[in-house]
């Protein structure tokens, strides 16, 4: 087969697809049928051979009976264990009965029968119900922000950006020992991509197909280029409550091709050793070696004391970002990557994921529309948590100088303070605001010292 080693792979699996869906149509569309049949006719033949059971006869056919009885019950387990989405279950449970019961209650809570659209119509025509939801995420992820302030640079290198030794982290060679550790750490049973293939395809197959995928996955992290049948992604909509009434109701859950989150997953492995030392230590989700809920406990010691009868007047602020991954703009985070000094190599890779997929919408059973995004990260991406992160990373400096700015103001309200110290107050300003992780790295190695 003539092309780049990638072409050739994707080649690959669009017959294997085919050859797939044959096998499943042929073997498996009514694999409950057989089953049953199956099932049947060992208890048929069992129930000649307790009648008989000198019958040498007999005894082979039961024997060849069960055999083909065992294999098809097996693949009927996997088959609905794999419709249930109970991955829990250890492998070689076979409670049907949950399965069933799993199966029946995720369809009759992913159906949409009827949908407010984004203009507050309700629409109960199928038809109608698929242009609703495609209308909203054309909009929501096609549709950029105009007029939108550039990063400030000199903010965020106010803090630690990233350093040559940091630059030699990103860009050194791939090896295969770190594609086997990313492939071998996505759950096998994961919901399939549009090319078909689950990751346990992978796994099983190893020896067979891990130099083709090692020469797809490492051409694309060392050139960037990545062909758009590998990006291309299903958004499955799952419902944020029991009873979603509206468009916004659903979240969208992207469902990548396996080829492409193990190239990411390569990428991040590598991002999560550089985040700790450049993301201040405010920022605890997504950053290897913080735990989330260190935040939360804070807060909860925080409000307690508010309500001690001595205590000043406080006031605490909730933020909630609506639609925050699906609205961070591209730009910026191409902007926030050159702000931390990253390798422009390691930039291009990044931007190559999140700029170039092509998104069809699954609900109801089946796809609907195949359309381009201008922004947004997708959940379920490997790499999205990570580049959130310096999202809101420069989110915290931006409202770190607010509140110091603020304070400045106040105090020029209250005293005389001298016109020199005004003018230097802005930039000293900026430097508390991005001081936090340099001095916390500092304080880290004089005590290690």
């Amino acid at each position: 087969m003539a092309g780049t080693s990638m072409f050739q792979v994707v080649s690959k699996l669009k017959a294997l697809k085919v050859f797939f869906r044959n096998l499943n149509k042929e073997h498996y569309s009514d694999i409950h049928v057989v089953e049953k049949k199956a099932r049947q006719e060992l208890e048929k033949v069992q129930s000649l051979l307790h009648q008989q059971p000198l019958n040498e006869q007999l005894q082979i056919q039961e024997q060849e009976v069960r055999e083909r009885f065992v294999k098809i019950h097996k693949d009927y387990c996997s088959f609905v264990q794999q419709k249930s989405r109970l991955h829990w279950l250890k492998e070689g449970d076979e409670n049907l009965a949950l399965f069933h019961s799993s199966i029946r209650e995720r369809r009759q809570h992913n159906s949409i029968l009827s949908i407010v659209d984004a203009n507050g119509t309700r629409h109960e025509d199928p038809e109608n119900i698929t242009k609703a939801f495609l209308d909203f995420y054309k909009e929501l992820l096609g549709s950029k922000m105009v007029n939108r302030l550039p990063v400030n640079i000199n903010l965020v290198r106010k803090g630690v950006c990233v350093t040559e030794h940091h630059s030699r982290i990103l860009n050194a060679a791939y090896t295969m020992e770190e594609l086997k550790e990313a492939i071998f750490g996505i759950l096998a049973v994961k919901a399939l991509g549009p090319d078909g293939c689950n990751n346990s395809f992978y796994q099983d197959n190893w020896d067979l197909v891990k130099q083709d995928v090692f020469e797809v996955v490492t051409s694309f992290l060392h050139s960037g280029h990545l062909l758009k049948e590998l990006n291309s992604t299903i958004i499955n909509l799952v419902p944020k409550s029991k009873c979603p009434n509206v468009v916004s109701d659903y979240r969208p859950i992207a469902c990548c091709n396996v080829l492409y989150k193990v190239a990411t997953k390569m990428i991040c492995s590598r991002l999560k050793l550089i985040l700790p030392d450049i993301i201040a230590q405010n920022q605890g989700g997504f950053v290897k070696g913080r735990f989330i809920a260190h935040n939360i406990m804070v807060c909860q010691d925080l409000i307690r004391h508010y309500g001690r009868k001595n205590a000043k007047a406080n006031c605490m602020i909730k933020l909630d970002l609506q639609k925050a991954y699906d609205t961070m703009e591209w730009s910026f985070l191409e902007e926030m990557l050159q702000a931390f000094q990253f390798p422009n190599s390691f930039i291009k890779l990044v931007m190559t994921c999140i700029t170039t997929p092509r998104f069809s919408l699954l609900f109801n059973g089946s796809l609907h529309g195949f359309f381009e995004a201008k922004r947004g990260l997708r959940q379920g991406d490997p790499m999205s948590p990570l580049l959130f992160v310096l999202g809101m990373e420069y989110l915290s400096m931006i409202m770190k100088k607010i509140v110091l700015l603020s304070i400045h103001m106040y105090w020029s309200q209250v005293l005389i303070i001298p016109k020199k110290i005004c003018t230097i107050l802005p930039a000293r300003v900026e430097n508390l605001a991005g001081m936090e992780v340099k001095e916390y790295l500092t304080a880290e190695h004089v005590e290690g010292d």
